[in-house]
């Protein structure tokens, strides 16, 4: 996904707050040097596992909130494609996928469903394409 980089937030624990095409929030820059604003393409991970989510009505993907950005968690908006061995559930999130280790009942979840939960901080993570 491409995504801006507006602010570098916390230079020393590479906090960013970014624009996407799935909204604005801050998370943590996983690029290592060169830490600066402008456009990157980007793969988004939730580092922990998540521990409460709810259904929620369809809705388009979404990613917002966070530090200074809104408040101390990232909210994330997702439609379920698969949940696999492990509680591992792969979260449609506008046009990409990313995999959400959930670890309450994700029995109850169906490809198709929307989701909703939130994360302490989402990570980011640059690639060259």
């Amino acid at each position: 996904m491409q995504i801006e980089i507006v602010e570098v937030l916390d230079q020393e624990r590479a906090m960013v707050a970014f624009n996407s095409p799935v909204g604005s929030a801050a998370g943590v820059w996983k690029g290592g040097q060169g830490l600066e604003t402008g456009t990157h393409h980007v793969e988004f991970e939730i580092p922990d596992e998540v521990h409460s989510w709810s259904l929620v009505q369809p809705t388009h993907g979404a990613i917002t909130g966070g530090g200074a950005r809104g408040g101390d968690f990232v909210t994330v908006h997702g439609q379920v494609e698969g949940v696999g061995e492990d509680s591992v559930v792969t979260l449609r999130i506008g046009p990409d996928v990313i995999f959400v280790e959930m670890e309450d009942s994700v029995e109850r979840l169906n490809q198709g469903d929307y989701v909703t939960f939130n994360s302490p901080t989402v990570e980011i993570y640059p690639y060259q394409t």
